[in-house]
Protein backbone atom coordinates (compact mmCIF):
# COMPACT_ATOMS: atom_id res chain seq x y z
CA UNK A 1 0.00 0.00 0.00
CA UNK A 2 1.75 3.13 -1.02
CA UNK A 3 1.86 5.77 1.54
CA UNK A 4 -0.49 9.07 2.13
CA UNK A 5 0.97 12.24 1.16
CA UNK A 6 -0.36 15.91 0.96
CA UNK A 7 -0.23 17.30 -2.67
CA UNK A 8 2.99 19.68 -3.20
CA UNK A 9 0.82 22.34 -4.90
CA UNK A 10 -2.40 22.28 -2.94
CA UNK A 11 -5.45 24.38 -4.35
CA UNK A 12 -8.89 25.39 -3.80
CA UNK A 13 -10.38 24.06 -0.87
CA UNK A 14 -6.97 21.87 -0.30
CA UNK A 15 -5.35 24.95 0.50
CA UNK A 16 -8.10 26.11 3.01
CA UNK A 17 -7.69 23.26 4.44
CA UNK A 18 -3.74 23.16 4.79
CA UNK A 19 -4.09 26.79 6.13
CA UNK A 20 -7.14 26.15 8.23
CA UNK A 21 -4.46 22.95 9.55
CA UNK A 22 -1.36 25.11 10.06
CA UNK A 23 -3.22 27.26 12.41
CA UNK A 24 -5.36 24.79 14.33
CA UNK A 25 -1.79 22.53 14.95
CA UNK A 26 -0.40 26.18 16.77
CA UNK A 27 -3.58 25.86 18.78
CA UNK A 28 -6.10 28.22 17.64
CA UNK A 29 -9.85 27.29 17.39
CA UNK A 30 -10.78 27.16 13.39
CA UNK A 31 -14.57 28.47 11.92
CA UNK A 32 -14.66 27.39 8.24
CA UNK A 33 -16.76 28.28 5.85
CA UNK A 34 -19.01 30.19 7.31
CA UNK A 35 -21.88 31.50 4.91
CA UNK A 36 -24.29 34.05 6.68
CA UNK A 37 -27.87 34.82 4.73
CA UNK A 38 -30.95 37.07 4.96
CA UNK A 39 -32.39 37.10 1.93
CA UNK A 40 -29.41 36.52 -0.36
CA UNK A 41 -26.06 35.60 0.92
CA UNK A 42 -24.31 38.16 2.62
CA UNK A 43 -20.45 36.67 3.02
CA UNK A 44 -19.14 33.68 2.66
CA UNK A 45 -15.94 33.56 4.57
CA UNK A 46 -13.19 30.88 4.17
CA UNK A 47 -11.59 30.78 7.49
CA UNK A 48 -11.92 32.65 10.94
CA UNK A 49 -9.87 31.80 13.87
CA UNK A 50 -9.69 32.40 17.41
CA UNK A 51 -6.61 32.21 20.01
CA UNK A 52 -7.97 31.84 23.29
CA UNK A 53 -4.94 31.31 24.79
CA UNK A 54 -4.32 35.23 25.62
CA UNK A 55 -5.99 37.24 28.15
CA UNK A 56 -7.73 39.11 25.19
CA UNK A 57 -9.37 36.97 22.90
CA UNK A 58 -7.32 37.48 19.36
CA UNK A 59 -9.99 36.70 16.45
CA UNK A 60 -8.55 37.13 12.57
CA UNK A 61 -10.57 37.04 9.53
CA UNK A 62 -8.40 34.50 6.27
CA UNK A 63 -9.46 34.52 3.36
CA UNK A 64 -7.49 32.55 1.08
CA UNK A 65 -7.11 32.32 -2.65
CA UNK A 66 -5.52 30.02 -4.91
CA UNK A 67 -5.29 31.77 -8.33
CA UNK A 68 -5.29 35.21 -9.38
CA UNK A 69 -6.22 37.94 -6.63
CA UNK A 70 -6.52 41.86 -6.68
CA UNK A 71 -7.46 44.87 -5.34
CA UNK A 72 -11.41 43.77 -5.14
CA UNK A 73 -10.21 40.60 -2.79
CA UNK A 74 -8.54 43.16 -0.21
CA UNK A 75 -11.16 45.65 -0.15
CA UNK A 76 -13.67 42.95 0.04
CA UNK A 77 -12.01 41.51 3.13
CA UNK A 78 -11.58 44.99 4.52
CA UNK A 79 -15.84 45.04 3.97
CA UNK A 80 -15.79 41.93 6.10
CA UNK A 81 -13.57 43.33 8.98
CA UNK A 82 -16.17 46.30 9.04
CA UNK A 83 -19.10 44.12 8.83
CA UNK A 84 -18.05 42.10 11.45
CA UNK A 85 -16.20 44.02 13.16
CA UNK A 86 -12.94 41.78 13.64
CA UNK A 87 -9.38 44.13 13.80
CA UNK A 88 -7.17 41.94 11.90
CA UNK A 89 -7.53 39.62 8.68
CA UNK A 90 -5.39 38.13 6.69
CA UNK A 91 -5.00 37.31 2.91
CA UNK A 92 -3.40 34.20 1.95
CA UNK A 93 -2.12 33.11 -1.58
CA UNK A 94 -0.24 30.33 -3.33
CA UNK A 95 1.21 32.59 -6.13
CA UNK A 96 2.37 36.61 -6.12
CA UNK A 97 0.61 36.80 -9.50
CA UNK A 98 -2.13 39.57 -8.30
CA UNK A 99 -3.66 40.16 -11.89
CA UNK A 100 -4.76 43.54 -11.32
CA UNK A 101 -2.29 44.36 -8.60
CA UNK A 102 1.19 43.62 -10.70
CA UNK A 103 -0.15 45.98 -14.11
CA UNK A 104 -1.16 48.58 -11.10
CA UNK A 105 2.14 48.19 -9.41
CA UNK A 106 4.13 48.06 -12.89
CA UNK A 107 2.93 51.41 -13.85
CA UNK A 108 5.59 54.53 -13.16
CA UNK A 109 4.24 57.65 -11.78
CA UNK A 110 4.28 60.52 -14.76
CA UNK A 111 7.04 63.12 -13.98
Amino acid sequence: MPPITLSKDPKHKELEEFVSSFFQSHGYYIERNIIEREIEEVLELDIIITDYQLDLTDIRLIEVKSSKWGFHDIFKVRGWMDYLSISNALLITDNSKGGERDDFCKQRPKD
